[in-house]
């Protein structure tokens, strides 16, 4: 799925997996981003993970307005 992808990638909570991270980084040189789970310590800028999840936000708006739209999860 990361074919021909490179830079930043923004994930969901389940992208979380820190070998999937490492070999996307190593392999592929792509900047894995996601949220992390609440029990988990987050060293990121504050500014960056707000900004990171305004962004996620707009995305899965528009993925479930095109969803809704044309019917997508309607068999």
């Amino acid at each position: 799925m990361t074919a021909g992808i490179s830079g930043l990638l923004i994930g969901d909570k389940s992208t979380t997996r820190p070998l999937l991270v490492e070999e996307l980084t190593w392999q592929q040189a792509i900047d894995l981003q996601t949220p992390l789970r609440k029990n988990m310590q987050d060293s990121r800028d504050k500014t960056f993970v707000k900004q990171l999840m305004s962004i996620r936000r707009i995305v899965e708006t528009v993925i479930g307005q095109l969803s809704e739209r044309f019917h997508i999860e309607k068999m």
